[in-house]
């Protein structure tokens, strides 16, 4: 599927190790350290949803770019028409 979009694949590769790291982080913090880790990991769940709702907007826009960038509809030469009286061609 993503064989000849190098761009993409980076991508989608950067968000899985960083999903990896993440995960990874709280086992290494209790291993390493012996620190008890269930209310951090409240308290920061707590706040992860007050990031994410203060950035549900941006967020939105970020993954409706990548979801245009995955699927390039338009290609070059396509014409394109906005709000009835704007239109112009893809070069």
């Amino acid at each position: 599927m993503l064989k000849d979009r190098p761009h993409e694949t980076r991508i989608l590769s950067d968000l899985l190790t960083a999903q990896v790291y993440v995960a990874m982080a709280p086992a290494i913090v209790k291993l390493m350290f012996a620190v008890p880790l269930g209310g951090r990991l409240a308290a920061s769940g707590v706040i992860s949803i007050v990031i994410g709702l203060a950035l549900q907007s941006r967020l939105s826009d970020l993954f409706s770019r990548l979801a245009v960038g995955l699927e390039k509809p338009n290609g070059v030469g396509d014409l394109l028409r906005v709000e009835g009286d704007i239109e112009g061609t893809v070069v």
